[in-house]
Formats: structure tokens, sequence, C-alpha cells
């Protein structure tokens, strides 16, 4: 990846439907702030993976925003190992989101208001209800459970929700949500203390969710 790489690829942005930019390490920062001063008008599918063994801000990377103007045929958006604020995201067709960090953030950095990651999670999923594959893996806010006494989060198109991080997290965010019976479930939860499956909450909010009974205590993890 050189400035001859990047001045034969950047140009073609504008008429751009699919990004891919994998394995991107601060090297190749320049190409990624090289499209970021472009209008991507017909772009409908990003990608965007740093090598990092910890999350990295996008302020290092890119700034503080993605693309110079709004990407209006945005549907996919997928970014790993990028600690970003929720308001980042493009929300006007959005019907896939899926954000990925290798581990948990207990600290909030520049890029993540300690105060308003929630509530601008919150608000984009809100915004967003034509969404139909939501991933979260390891980036919940950890203020959510400050909001989970607020009202349900309806998304009727969501086919497919995938979670993923510790038992508060997980489980507070899925208590905020309003799904179709349809919708599969994966849910990938790190317990924070010792318990017993009879013990443990998933159980019961799983229930109260589609209103079943309890499930039966089961050995299977």
């Amino acid at each position: 990846m050189d400035t001859d790489t990047i001045s034969l690829f950047v140009p073609h942005i504008s008429h751009t439907r699919e990004l891919y930019l994998h394995h991107v390490s601060l090297l190749y920062s320049e190409l990624v702030q090289a499209i970021s001063i472009q209008k991507a008008l017909a772009l409908e599918r990003l990608e965007l993976a740093v090598i990092s063994t910890s999350p990295m801000g996008i302020g290092h990377l890119i700034g503080r925003s993605c693309f110079k103007e709004p990407l209006p045929e945005l549907r996919i958006l997928c970014v790993s190992q990028i600690q970003f604020p929720w308001s980042l995201v493009p929300r006007r067709r959005l019907t896939r989101l899926k954000v990925t960090l290798n581990k948990e953030v207990f600290i909030s950095g520049p890029d993540v208001s300690p105060h308003d990651d929630c509530s601008q999670l919150i608000d984009l999923l809100v915004n967003r209800p034509a969404l139909e594959v939501l991933e979260l893996e390891n980036c919940l806010p950890a203020t959510v459970s400050e909001w989970s006494g607020g009202p349900k989060v309806h998304l009727p198109r969501l086919s497919r929700l995938c979670l993923t991080g510790s038992s508060s997290r997980v489980i507070h965010l899925f208590k905020m949500l309003k799904l179709s019976s349809s919708t599969t479930l994966r849910l990938n939860i790190t317990s924070e203390y010792v318990a017993t499956l009879n013990g443990f909450p998933i159980l019961s909010v799983l229930s109260a969710h589609f209103n079943g009974p309890t499930p039966p205590s089961s050995s299977e993890g």
C-alpha cells in the first residue's frame, strides 16, 4: 500500500458501491484519511477493520467522521476494533450494523463520552426501525444499566440479533428491545459472578421477553 495505489483507488470513491478495508493499520491511515474527505454518494456497504490488539479510537485513524458528506445509500456497516461515538453511524437506510471489539472497554477514551454513549446507542436504534441485522460484540456501553427502565426500543424488521459481552450489559440492553418472535438470537455472555444455571438471570429475562414459562434448568452451557 503506497501513494501510487492510493492515487489509483481514491478517485473512484464517488461511484463505489462496496468498500472493504480490512487489516488496516496506522501505516495505512493515509489511505483512510484520503478516502474520508471524498463524497461517497453511491456507497451501499462499508467494512473497516484495523489491526490492533486493543480498540483504536477513530480520531487516531480518520478524525471525527468517516466521509466528508453523508452516506445516503449506505445499508451495511461493519466496523472492527475501532472505538467511536454511536452518533457517527450513518442512519438513513441502514439495514445491517456490526460492531466488533475483541474485548470490552471499561474506561472510555477521548472518542467516547462515559455519559452519553448509551443515550447515543438508544437514539441510533430508535431511529433505525428498518434494521434487519444487529451484531454488537464487546462494544455495549458500560452505562446501559442506567437506561434499562425506559421505554422499549421496537425493531420490527430485525431478523438476527447478536450480542456479546458481560452479563449485565447484554441483559440490560436485551431487556430494552422489543423484537419479533421470528428474530434469531445469539447471546454470548461472560458471567460476572459464579452462579448455577438455575440462578442465571438470562433465563428469566428470555422467558419474560417471549411471555412464556420459565425454561427448565439444563446442564448444557
